[in-house]
C-alpha cells in the first residue's frame, strides 16, 4: 500500500508541474481540479482581502454566481487586458456582471461576462502570507511542489527502511531458526549417545 500510495503521489506530482509550467506559459494562475490559489496585488478589496493575500477559488458556473459572491476575472479591456482582477459582483442579469471592489468607490466601467469569469473565491490562504510582498504564485506552486517531493522522499525512505528492518527480521528469524535447530540435533545425539552407554552397560 506504501509503494502503491508513493507511486500516486510522484504521479501527482508530475501533473502538477505540468499545470503550471503550462499556466506560467498562458500567464494565468494554475488549477488543479477546479481549485486556484493566487495572489492579490492591489488593496481595491480592502478590507476584506489585503495586498498580498493569497486566496483560494474554484471554477464556477455563470447561473450560480449570485449577487454578494467575490469573483476572478480576466480584464479584456484598457490597461488591465489580460490581467486577472478579484471584486465583488454588485448586479447581476442573464449576460453580464457588474462588479466593484470594496474598497472602490464606483463601480468597475468594464461588464463581465461569463467568458470572462476564472473562478469564485472561497477563502484566504494565511499560512501563504509569508509570500506576501510581490512574489510570484508561480514561485509558491514550485515550492509548494518541493515540498511535495521532499514528503514522497521521506515516504520512499521510509518504506526503504522498513523493508531493509523486515529483511534484518526475517534473517535473525531464520538464524534463530537454524541455531534452535542445531541445538535440537545436538540434544538428540546426546540422549542417543546416553543410551548406547546404558544399554551397553547393562549388557
Amino acid at each position: 500500500m506504501g509503494g502503491i500510495f508513493t507511486f500516486f503521489c510522484l504521479l501527482l506530482c508530475f501533473f502538477i508541474s505540468i499545470e503550471v509550467i503550462i499556466a506560467s506559459n498562458e500567464s494565468r494562475p494554475p488549477r488543479f481540479f477546479g481549485y486556484s490559489i493566487s495572489y492579490v496585488p492591489t488593496s481595491s478589496m480592502e478590507p476584506t482581502l489585503k495586498p498580498g493575500d493569497y486566496i483560494l477559488f474554484h471554477t464556477v458556473d455563470y447561473d450560480s454566481i449570485e449577487v454578494g459572491d467575490i469573483i476572478v476575472y480576466q480584464s479584456q479591456e484598457g490597461i488591465m487586458e489580460g490581467r486577472f482582477i478579484v471584486h465583488r459582483v454588485l448586479e447581476k442579469n442573464k449576460d453580464y456582471l457588474v462588479t466593484k471592489g470594496d474598497y472602490n468607490t464606483t463601480v468597475d466601467s468594464e461588464v463581465i461576462t461569463s467568458n470572462m469569469i476564472y473562478g469564485r473565491y472561497i477563502r484566504t490562504v494565511g499560512i501563504l502570507s509569508i509570500f506576501s510582498g510581490g512574489v510570484s504564485r508561480n514561485f509558491v506552486f514550485f515550492l509548494l511542489i518541493f515540498i511535495f517531493i521532499i514528503l514522497i522522499g521521506l515516504q520512499l525512505t521510509s518504506l526503504i527502511l522498513k523493508y531493509k528492518k523486515e529483511k534484518l527480521k526475517e534473517e535473525n528469524d531464520k538464524e534463530k531458526t537454524i541455531l534452535l535447530e542445531q541445538m535440537k540435533k545436538e540434544i538428540l545425539e546426546e540422549e542417543l549417545e546416553k543410551l548406547k552407554n546404558k544399554n551397553f552397560n547393562d549388557r
